[in-house]
């Protein structure tokens, strides 16, 4: 937990004080680009990810990409890699209006505002109940304007809209979030040690097939459902991911990889065939 403390005090730091410059890349305010490439693989179904010289995602007024490999706020952009991965059936399109809601929904950082991140007012002793009702008014109130965007026709929209209910339902699957933890306004803002000690404590992607992944996934599912009942609390079958979660989320990510590797083969005849392994 100290090593994580003291890696997103780095970062939070370093994006806030030289804001031209990667952790990673050094960046060329002139052209918009890195210098170097970016070591972030990229992904097939989102082709400016696929650019190694792009600076957040061709976006630098609005988006920040402090790791050198992923356009966000400052720090780890969980939100966007479970909507990137959970999601990657969608369109380039979708998937970037929803990540940018993200964004939209974590600039309300006040303690009065925090059921959009599925917690409570820490400074006037919210009950987790009130929190609770805030939080499902909200995440109903957004997926009904998302459906009243697509009816209309206005897709994009509606992807923002409903960008801002699955971040209140992804941010309830944080260890750090789970149960409608208090959350105050800490003196000194993200130079406060409470707040270095809640970002690290949620720094890590637990991965697919994890509560985050699934939260993402109802969310969509409920955006989809052409005539809701959803249900009254939306929030009652989340459970929290934790540190555990991210290690089983890597596991998975490692045999479904090796699931896909076929070993090549030379056939001699009929019925000899010779594995080819590389050493």
């Amino acid at each position: 937990m100290k090593n994580r403390i003291l890696l997103y005090l780095l970062m939070i730091t370093a994006s806030m004080m030289t804001p031209n410059v990667s952790l990673a890349r050094y960046l060329n305010t002139d052209t918009g680009r890195f210098q170097t490439m970016d070591t972030y693989s990229g992904n097939n179904e989102d082709p400016l990810s696929l650019h190694k010289y792009l600076y957040g995602a061709d976006n630098p007024v609005n988006m920040v990409d402090s790791l050198g490999q992923w356009a966000s706020i400052p720090g780890f952009p969980v939100h966007q890699m479970a909507i990137n991965e959970q999601l990657s059936f969608l369109p380039e399109s979708d998937r970037q209006a929803l990540c940018d809601a993200q964004v939209e929904v974590d600039r309300h950082q006040d303690a009065s505002e925090s059921y959009m991140h599925a917690m409570r007012d820490g400074d006037t002793s919210e009950s987790v109940e009130t929190a609770k009702t805030l939080a499902n008014f909200f995440v109903r109130g957004h997926l009904i304007e998302a459906r009243k965007a697509q009816v209309k026709g206005k897709r994009q929209a509606a992807m923002s809209e409903l960008g801002q209910a699955m971040h209140t339902l992804q941010d309830s699957t944080s260890p750090m979030h789970h149960g409608f933890k208090p959350w105050y306004n800490y003196f000194g803002g993200a130079f406060n040690p409470n707040e270095w000690a809640h970002g690290a404590g949620e720094a890590m992607n637990p991965g697919p097939g994890s509560l985050l992944y699934k939260a993402t996934q109802a969310a969509y599912d409920y955006f989809n459902k052409p005539n809701p009942p959803w249900p009254s609390d939306f929030f009652a079958n989340l459970g929290g991911d934790s540190m555990i979660s991210e290690a089983v989320g890597e596991a998975r990510q490692m045999a479904a990889s090796a699931a896909k590797y076929q070993a090549p083969t030379v056939s001699f005849g009929d019925s000899t065939s010779v594995i080819l392994i590389g050493f």
